[in-house]
């Protein structure tokens, strides 16, 4: 599996990532805006603030962001999961990732880390409730799409917009979405987006809105991708890679279980009609011929015992009920 960096620290970072799968890579950025000296005021806020994000994101359900310290040694952080992480999973990312940006970037006053499971950053200066879209994460798969592009463009460009509409009103802890829309009969759609809390509805919904149309430059006919960003996320496959259970998912698009339900009702009303249609008429056939054969009646017994065996096996097959055939069929 081969994959393509591409790391620029300046006034734009772009992360451009090539892959079959779509996981994306645990990305350290440190920034060059200023280092800190070891045992210094700023030094010690900075692993006080580090070492205590695992616990202070647990307590406060998946995200967290908060300051230490006095100008000019106040250190600012800011530590989120992905909505559908269970707590333990949470923590435990948070933990890894807080330690591992410390020998990353030992010395850096800002660095960041992003991965498809967790976010960790930290800077000398206040970034709460800020919109930024760099530096971005860009995920796409390498196979390309076999769907007719129009109704895939149509399908997936609704459900995208249904997540962001989910995510960005959500007054819920996470501003964070799940959703999914059938492609084809064989083929789903699976997506997740997300915002930091602290970001205004505004906000949430220009960053997941802008990183959607930079998509569609970036990776457009790709089978799955997504981008990832400081303030937003957004993620999709043909496979399910979330876990729908959680209760902080955002509602599911619509779409998905009408069509299936259609589906499902195109099958199962003929088949049931058809069932319905045979009994009706085994009952008439077999009311008449015992009018017309009554006094053959030896022979109709044997008749209608090979009758009732197979009208169970085909009612067996047909998923009717027993209850019902015997109203159907009265003996």
């Amino acid at each position: 599996m081969g994959f393509m960096h591409l790391l620029s620290v300046l006034s734009y970072v772009l992360i451009s990532i090539s892959f079959t799968t779509c996981q994306q890579n645990p990305v350290f950025l440190c920034y060059d805006t200023g280092n800190f000296t070891t045992n210094s005021n700023y030094a010690n806020n900075h692993n006080n603030i580090l070492s205590s994000l695992a616990t202070d994101v647990k307590s406060n359900n998946g995200f967290f962001t908060g300051s230490t310290g006095q100008v000019p040694n106040e250190v600012y952080a800011l530590a989120i999961c992905r909505g559908d992480s269970t707590l333990t999973e949470c923590a435990r990312c948070i933990n890894s990732t807080s330690q591992d940006i410390m020998t990353e970037c030992p010395n850096q006053k800002e660095a960041l880390y992003m991965s498809s499971g967790c976010l960790v950053r930290y800077a000398d200066r206040s970034f709460s409730g800020k919109m930024e879209l760099d530096p971005v994460i860009i995920g796409c798969n390498a196979s390309n799409l076999k769907s007719d592009m129009t109704q895939f463009g149509k399908i997936w460009g609704n459900l995208m917009d249904s997540l962001r509409k989910n995510a960005s009103m959500s007054y819920s802890h996470f501003r964070f979405a799940t959703g999914e829309a059938d492609l084809t009969l064989f083929q789903t759609i699976y997506a997740v987006v997300q915002c930091t809390p602290d970001l205004s509805q505004i906000d949430c919904d220009s960053c997941l809105r802008q990183y959607v149309a930079n998509y569609t430059s970036h990776c457009y006919g790709k089978q799955g991708g997504g981008f990832r960003g400081p303030s937003c996320m957004f993620r999709w496959e043909l496979y399910p890679f979330y876990n729908a259970a959680t209760p902080n998912n955002g509602t599911i698009a619509p779409g998905k279980s009408q069509i299936s339900s259609s589906i499902i009702i195109a099958i199962v009303a003929p088949v049931t009609v058809a069932a319905v249609l045979f009994l009706a008429g085994y009952c008439f056939l077999t009311r008449r011929a015992r009018k017309k054969y009554y006094t053959a009646q030896e022979e109709f017994e044997l008749n209608m015992h090979n009758s009732d065996k197979s009208t169970k096996s085909k009612s067996k097959s047909l998923s009717i009920d027993a209850a019902s055939i015997t109203e159907l069929c009265p003996r």
